[in-house]
């Protein structure tokens, strides 16, 4: 969000992109300090929130020469934050980083977080979505059943093909020799639960006759929605419910005599 000029598009994934709501984390961390003051902040295999303060503390305020874990950890031993790294950290703050910047000057953004997430980062997202929709600005926002990462394989697909869709508008090119099948483009149907439809958009600038064929990221065949058929002139779509049998990532092949087009695909749960 900071760098528009240079990304036009940003996406969060079980992230913390509210500040102000690191109070609903702080009796988690100060628990694995010992649970009463003068608190000790260290990481620890049996410290997972601590762990991730001290991480975000690398990001927002390092410090090189405050060993040994080189950070200005914002906690205090008295279990309090301390204002003047918690100053620091706020000028990061995606919260106020859309408030000071003019809307036609912000990226795309995408986020996400688990209903269950351990960390409590699902009310840090719902605190963003609400300043987002508060501030007029678009964006998109999911919260999904699970927790911190148990989903993260599927929601990495989605984030990329959300960001996939601000870079990439779809595009009919046709081959003026051949006025032969050029691409297609596919749009995953989301719902609530369950698998989604899919629909499948294709163009064809004359009649030709093709296949469109569906197949897992191993390349293993699943099935054929369209199998040597002929295909009417212009942008046409399908859809169908047939698909696979868990989420994850997928290929679409439209193939033609003489050429062939390629497409990765998301399904969710």
């Amino acid at each position: 969000m900071k760098y528009p000029e240079t990304f036009g598009a940003v996406a969060s994934l079980s992230g913390c992109p509210d500040f102000s709501k690191f109070s609903l984390w702080l009796p988690d961390i100060l628990k694995e300090a010992g649970g009463k003051p003068p608190y000790r902040f260290s990481p620890a295999n049996d410290k997972p929130n601590t762990n991730l303060m001290f991480t975000i503390a690398g990001g927002l305020s390092p410090n090189p020469s405050k060993k040994p874990y080189c950070v200005d950890f914002p906690i205090s031993q008295y279990g309090k934050f301390i204002p003047k790294i918690m100053d620091k950290w706020r000028e990061e703050d995606p919260v106020f980083l859309a408030k000071i910047m003019l809307p036609d000057d912000l990226p795309a953004i995408y986020f996400d977080c688990g209903t269950i997430d351990e960390f409590h980062f699902l009310e840090f997202n719902r605190g963003f979505d609400d300043s987002l929709k508060q501030l007029g600005l678009p964006h998109r926002f999911v919260a999904y059943q699970g927790n911190h990462s148990n989903k993260l394989d599927t929601r990495l697909a989605v984030s990329f093909s959300f960001i996939d869709s601000v870079f990439n508008e779809h595009r009919y090119l046709v081959d003026p020799k051949t006025h032969d099948l050029r691409t297609l483009y596919l749009s995953d149907i989301y719902s609530p639960t369950g698998f989604p439809r899919i629909k499948l958009s294709y163009f064809c600038s004359d009649t030709c006759r093709a296949s469109i064929i569906i197949y897992d990221l191993t390349g293993s065949y699943i099935f054929a929605p369209v199998d040597n058929e002929r295909l009417s002139p212009g942008l046409n779509s399908l859809s169908f419910s047939k698909i696979v049998t868990g989420p994850g990532l997928f290929y679409c092949m439209l193939i033609s005599e003489k050429k062939k087009f390629i497409r990765k695909f998301a399904v969710i749960e």
